[in-house]
């Protein structure tokens, strides 16, 4: 029986917490082959994403992906709208964005991420995020 196979980027740069995001996916939906990439930066991030076998980007701002040097004077909440914009021209996929700020949901929500998780994100949260994202 072949397995769905299901593309995600993670934009994180902490390698503990990336296992953390991959060990919760993969145990939620065993039925599922998920092949993760791991992006430490936003233009790394924003290109992986970018990518036509990408099904689903989420991502840890700010702070936990190193900004994009073309755009030094970028507060994270530019960079990070910015990540979602970008990514939502060039690639419909689901952009799923887990942080800590009320004011960087709202801004992140209305430039287009399809789900925002405040931290500490739980399991359950990443498991119904990411079912609502892939239609799962």
């Amino acid at each position: 029986m072949n397995r769905r196979q299901v593309n995600i980027v993670l934009g994180n740069r902490e390698e503990a917490l990336n296992e953390y995001y991959v060990q919760a996916i993969r145990q939620a939906r065993p039925d599922i082959e998920f092949i993760f990439n791991v992006a430490t930066t936003v233009p790394d991030f924003i290109r992986l994403a970018c990518d036509k076998r990408s099904d689903l980007a989420l991502f840890m701002p700010p702070g936990n992906i190193a900004s994009d040097p073309a755009r030094p004077d970028a507060t994270p909440q530019e960079d990070a709208v910015h990540i979602v914009t970008t990514i939502k021209a060039m690639n419909p996929i689901s952009v799923i964005v887990v942080a800590a700020s009320p004011v960087a949901a709202e801004a992140l929500l209305a430039a287009g991420a399809d789900q925002f998780i405040h931290v500490p994100a739980m399991s359950a949260e990443i498991e119904s995020a990411l079912a609502a994202c892939l239609k799962l």
